[in-house]
């Protein structure tokens, strides 16, 4: 099967509230706070920037992503889920590279970071996958780190 044409958009309007419907299967919300929290955390910090993947015009995924304040260059990702209805066809390899690749273009970015439950070997597995690489560093809620270079070609900013 090929691998679904994903596209990511910024969460506002009806992509927003595509959003706000997605959910995951029971046994991930040890691992995922539902969207509407993830974007009232947009919200209210104005540090994360919320995300929706799609495929075909439809919302099937959420991320947010932030500048780092205390690393110039670094920016983080958070909050990746794909809807129940649509996991295991490849969208979250696809939402991961799209996201790379949109995290990348940012003036100055430098790497690219990420954090997880070390439970989640799905996540875990799917992030290396994609050129993530844990780092030893743990968040203050204990979640493993991860980052991933962020590679120009010659002449790039």
């Amino acid at each position: 099967m090929p691998a679904p044409e994903v596209t990511i958009a910024s969460a506002t309007g009806d992509l927003r509230r595509g959003c706000e419907a997605l959910s995951v299967h029971k046994a991930q919300r040890a691992f995922v706070a539902p969207v509407a929290t993830y974007l009232a955390m947009c919200d209210t910090q104005r540090i994360w920037t919320p995300l929706a993947v799609c495929v075909d015009d439809k919302v099937v995924g959420f991320a947010m992503w932030a500048h780092d304040p205390e690393e110039e260059g670094s920016l983080w990702l958070g909050a990746i889920l794909v809807d129940r209805a649509h996991q295991r066809r490849g969208i979250g390899r696809a939402a991961m590279e799209r996201l790379v690749e949109r995290l990348s273009a940012e003036p100055g970015c430098r790497e690219i970071a990420l954090s997880y439950d070390a439970r989640n070997a799905v996540a875990r597995d799917l992030y290396a996958s994609v050129g993530f690489v844990e780092t030893g560093e743990r968040t203050d809620e204990g979640e493993l780190v991860a980052r991933r270079l962020v590679t120009r070609p010659p002449g790039s900013h």
